[in-house]
């Protein structure tokens, strides 16, 4: 097992009360793996993020599930009073209780009750409409700020061919001087002070990346579009010298609204700038934009620039 921090490895080892020592060690990795695994949370994908894939007694793994004498019950228990301690540390907890003469509390919700079943209670069974693809990319980038499913790119490139535009990828087989119209999310943006005010700003989509170039007087044409747009067009020229190619931006166009119709949702795709001035003071919100204070929902991604 690896080392863990301090407050992780707390949360796994409440749970090694309910296994036997011989079968903690197996389901101490199925734990952990379970927490750091994307998508589908299979006893394969949890060994292939742990590192031991290529384990000749995987079958061990399979058996704490199928075979290992430890009860769910139990386990759920345990879960029900992390979350407690995390979200109501004092004060009473109250669950599934409402006040008298109100409609009940769902009416989804299934009661099981009666002399033969041993437990009592309420049980809520809903039935979940799975994700589209889109959406769960843009989940995993609102929780952990990446997503190892496609790129966001990837959802929308039809209608990006439709309109003419090139890859990332596309870039290595255009010739020299070719007017072109290349789109990508925002990764960096940088203005060194020896450039003369010529800013560098790099974009990705789901085949690579492309370096674009931005003279000052375009960049100052287009100063709030190039520093607010989560996701641009750039239409350019090529320039080719050997084995580096950047694009000489002539117009930029802002594609964010194109992005907040990944999913098919309703808010925007949680991409968030960083300050202006990342390379002096690169951590923490911009205290010059409104609501800055106020912690956003999930982890933002931030852009990297330098000016």
């Amino acid at each position: 097992m690896p080392c863990l921090p301090s407050r992780f490895a707390a949360v796994i080892l409440a749970f090694a009360p309910l296994f036997f020592q011989r079968s903690w060690r197996h389901a101490e990795v199925l734990l952990t793996g379970a927490i750091l695994t994307l998508g589908k949370r299979t006893v394969s994908s949890v060994l292939r993020i742990m590192g031991v894939a290529h384990e000749r007694r995987f079958v061990n793994y399979h058996r704490v599930l199928n075979r290992a004498g430890w009860s769910a019950r139990a386990a759920s228990r345990v879960l029900l009073g992390l979350l407690i301690n995390v979200f109501v540390p004092t004060g009473p907890v109250v669950l599934g209780v409402k006040p008298r003469g109100l409609p009940d509390i769902d009416d989804t919700i299934e009661r099981r009750c009666g002399k033969c079943i041993a437990a009592k209670g309420i049980y809520r069974d809903p039935v979940l409409t799975p994700m589209r693809d889109g959406a769960e990319v843009v989940e995993d980038y609102r929780s952990v700020g990446l997503s190892l499913r496609s790129h966001p790119v990837a959802f929308l490139r039809a209608t990006l061919q439709a309109q003419g535009m090139v890859s990332c990828a596309d870039l290595a087989h255009v010739r020299d001087g070719r007017r072109i119209v290349v789109p990508g999310i925002v990764l960096v943006r940088q203005k060194p002070g020896s450039a003369k005010g010529i800013m560098f700003i790099t974009i990705e989509d789901e085949t690579g990346v492309a370096n674009l170039i931005l003279w000052p007087d375009r960049f100052a044409r287009q100063r709030p579009l190039v520093l607010t747009a989560r996701m641009l067009a750039c239409h350019g020229r090529m320039q080719r010298e050997g084995a580096v190619v950047h694009v000489i931006t002539e117009r930029l166009e802002d594609l964010s609204e194109l992005l907040r119709s990944v999913g098919e949702r309703d808010e925007a795709f949680p991409i968030q700038h960083g300050r202006g001035d990342g390379a002096t003071h690169p951590a923490g919100p911009d205290p010059r934009r409104p609501g800055a204070s106020a912690a956003g929902p999930g982890i933002q991604v931030p852009t990297r620039d330098f000016r």
